[in-house]
């Protein structure tokens, strides 16, 4: 088996590929029922199993073997070509050889698979294998003496937040808080896979990707005030719903070839829900052929959910255009619901407060003179109707952000976090700074309207964080496989990695 070095996990970018058909290792095989019942399999939650029980009962789940090489697409690409057209002949049998097993390739391997592209051995292994191996050499990484969290800020106005909240949380001569930043919130996860940084808050959409790379969901946002003494169990939800312009005659039924605006490409609100119930309507996974244009911000530069986008405004050389950060103007609830006031897009998918938080004078200076009442809720088998009534028409009902880490340093995110609220949360005793208030943007690091951020139980999966019905909904959407980012399918192609 190879092991790979500290040197080749932190800095080589090679492509791999792994053998198909693989699960979870069988135990050393035993040839009797009689003899199986002798033994049992040890749990991680300190209980027992029957032998074949393995599936439920282990201590990981470990990536297949994998041909290496270095960084060199013209290599891999030469390499996986010879190897791809002799597989065939008998290529992983050592039956010549006996008793000699295993060799070059294992005897068990159907064929080989190539991963997807830009994969590297961080992204291959995932974060909990790579976290075992550093715990088992007791390495130290850069950063590990320090006692801060390090949170990863995506584009320029949340880091000079993040920079602000730094600054504030320093106490002596050390800080609670370091930042790092990043140009997309997927990079945010490879560096908090990488060490690099430890954590950041997410949609549920991207809880979902950070789940299959290895993170876990470490605390959530409440959006109710009067919720926040009490127990993680009644951690909040919104509404996702989609919103057109009153005067538009825009209904769920004529929405096939006009404009949309989304949050961002994966998430929830923004595209996992619509698009799903979509696909549910269509069973086409190209959705360019139910929108004619829009702005997804996230999207690939030449898609048409690009060509709506906006950009920084910059006149020349705007490279923020249709980049899922706070520097493209239509990203996230507040700019969809820009996209659509300013005519880019003629529907908008977001979260039920999005409209009141952006009209009625409660607005940042793109919005003067936007009235809620000038806009509807649309959903399919209905009518449309005022955007106060989304309890009676929405697309679904979706968990709240939460902040994921690497599981290793669950407690330690946790236990700050919950310090730095008590001293900048809505009720902190420091006025210097407000973690939930964004004053050059909108919900920048954290959603504005998060009251207070609860504790998720230690050990609750991001699936049973999502919830059943989100999950489903997930799993349709992946029928279309191009709805997965390339660090999903990375972290997902390994079907020992999958649950």
């Amino acid at each position: 088996m190879l092991t790979p070095t500290e040197q080749d996990i932190s800095e080589t970018n090679t492509r791999i590929w792994k053998c198909r058909g693989c699960t979870v290792q069988n135990p050393t095989p035993v040839n009797t029922d009689s003899e199986k019942s002798k033994y049992e399999l040890l749990c991680k939650d300190n209980t027992r199993a029957p032998i074949d029980s393995y599936k439920n009962c282990h201590l990981a789940r470990v990536p297949a073997h994998a041909v290496i090489t270095r960084k060199d697409p013209g290599l891999a690409d030469l390499i996986w070509n010879s190897l791809n057209g002799v597989q065939n002949f008998n290529l992983f049998s050592s039956e010549a050889y006996a008793p000699a097993k295993n060799l070059m390739f294992k005897d068990s391997t159907q064929r080989l698979v190539k991963v997807p592209p830009n994969t590297d051995s961080f992204l291959y292994l995932g974060a909990e294998y790579i976290s075992i191996v550093h715990s088992l050499r007791k390495e130290q990484t850069a950063g590990t003496a320090s006692s801060a969290i390090r949170w990863c800020a995506v584009g320029h106005a949340e880091t000079e937040k993040c920079d602000t909240w730094s600054i504030n949380s320093v106490t002596g001569d050390s800080a609670s808080i370091e930042c790092q930043n990043a140009p997309s919130v997927e990079e945010c996860f490879k560096k908090i896979m990488r060490k690099e940084a430890d954590a950041m808050a997410v949609d549920g959409g991207q809880v979902y990707t950070a789940g299959k790379c290895g993170l876990v969901p470490a605390m959530v946002e409440q959006y109710q005030q009067e919720q926040c003494g009490s127990s993680p169990a009644t951690a909040s939800s919104y509404y996702a719903v989609a919103v057109v312009k009153k005067s538009s005659g825009v209904t769920w039924a004529n929405l096939k070839g006009k404009k949309s605006c989304h949050t961002g490409i994966g998430r929830t609100a923004g595209w996992n829900i619509p698009m799903g119930r979509i696909h549910s309507q269509t069973n086409d996974c190209n959705f360019a052929n139910f929108f004619s244009s829009g702005c997804a911000p996230g999207a690939e530069l030449n898609s048409p959910f690009c060509s709506e986008c906006k950009g920084s405004g910059k006149a020349v050389g705007d490279e923020a255009k249709c980049k899922a950060s706070a520097n493209e103007q239509y990203y996230g609830y507040a700019g969809a619901f820009r996209c659509l006031v300013e005519g880019a897009g003629d529907v908008a998918f977001i979260k039920h407060s999005t409209v009141e938080e952006n009209s009625n004078g409660n607005s940042p200076e793109w919005a003067r003179g936007v009235n809620s009442a000038d806009y509807q809720l649309i959903c399919p088998g209905k009518d449309p109707v005022p955007v106060n009534e989304f309890t009676s028409c929405h697309l679904a009902v979706v968990p709240a952000h939460a902040v994921v880490t690497r599981p290793e340093i669950r407690d330690n995110v946790v236990r700050i976090l919950q310090d730095q609220q008590t001293k900048f949360g809505v009720s902190g005793s420091d006025s210097t700074f407000k973690m939930f208030q964004s004053s050059n943007g909108k919900n920048l690091l954290f959603k504005d309207s998060t009251k207070c951020l609860q504790e998720i139980p230690a050990g609750r999966s991001y699936e049973q964080f999502l919830g059943p019905e989100y999950m489903s909904a997930m799993s349709s959407l992946r029928q279309c496989t191009d709805t997965a980012s390339d660090l999903e399918k990375s972290c997902t192609f390994h079907t020992c990695q999958q649950p």
